[in-house]
């Protein structure tokens, strides 16, 4: 059976305080877009997990679906026999997008109903929180605002369709590798998410964009100059706003319509070429 995993951009990211687990408290605004990665999965009567990926280095016991299959099967030994999942990568990887989480949650969901396990979302999340902190979002896969360490999740509805120029510069950064660089990037100020909200809600495009803010992409842009480029690049080509998703590198350019999008990638891709992933997306 095939599977589709979307992807996701934050918003907004505040990073609250470091825990003393090592983890940070944040504050968030995720959105799931129409961009997929895509599972081929198949049940089989041998009792191994198999995980195969499109991009060699992502195949085996390293990826995620990999880990969330073998958990799932030590919980419910007995209901879960072989399982084998093909992986077609087309959400970039270590990009701010959340598709490893994504194929987790997706492989998750799916071992739920084709092997009869009678989880709820709530259970399915707590489990999936064992497997980053992501993954409890893909779960429902609805617009939320999270806090903790993302895994606490509060529905939010937007209520209206948002129109995305995404931008990956096709090199990776690591979440780990962005919040412990991120001291120098934090202030005694930290930004509301109030406003935004109260703005989406209204249907204010102009005010959300105003108030839309990523306290990573400091760190991002000192890592990746080249994403402080793409940056500029989406507000020449009248982006209403342009941000690191997550801790990054996508950047994404908000548009009024997919058309104005759409216009902005042929600029921009005739200017970079293939230096850039580029991706005409929407909300759902």
């Amino acid at each position: 059976m095939k599977v589709f995993a979307p992807a996701k951009i934050n918003l907004f990211l505040e990073v609250l305080s470091r825990r003393n687990d090592g983890y940070h408290d944040i504050e968030t605004l995720i959105v799931p877009i129409a961009l997929f990665d895509e599972l081929e999965i198949s049940l089989t009567e041998e009792n191994i997990v198999e995980v195969v990926c499109d991009i060699k280095e992502l195949s085996g016991t390293g990826n995620l679906v990999y880990k969330a299959v073998s958990l799932l099967k030590s919980l419910f030994p007995g209901k879960i026999g072989g399982v084998r999942v093909f992986l077609k990568k087309n959400i970039p990887v270590a990009a701010g997008l959340g598709g490893g989480s994504s194929d987790c949650a997706a492989s998750v969901k799916f071992l739920n109903t084709e092997c009869n396990l009678g989880l709820s979302d709530g259970k399915l999340r707590e489990i999936s929180s064992k497997l980053g902190a992501d993954v409890p979002f893909f779960i429902d896969t609805k617009s939320a605002v999270c806090h903790g360490i993302g895994d606490i999740l509060k529905p939010f509805e937007i209520g209206f369709k948002m129109h995305f120029l995404l931008v990956n510069p096709n090199v990776t950064l690591s979440t780990a590798e962005s919040y412990t660089s991120l001291k120098s990037f934090l202030t005694g100020q930290t930004k509301s998410i109030n406003i935004l909200l109260r703005s989406l809600k209204n249907h204010d495009i102009e005010n959300s964009a105003k108030n839309m803010f990523n306290r990573l992409q400091g760190v991002c842009e000192k890592k990746i100059p080249f994403v402080t480029d793409i940056i500029d690049a989406l507000y020449k080509n009248s982006a209403l706003k342009a941000m690191v998703s997550g801790s990054g590198p996508t950047v994404f350019g908000l548009y009024r319509t997919a058309s104005d999008a759409q216009r902005a990638k042929t600029s921009i891709l005739e200017h970079y070429g293939s230096k850039i992933s580029i991706f005409v997306v929407e909300s759902f």
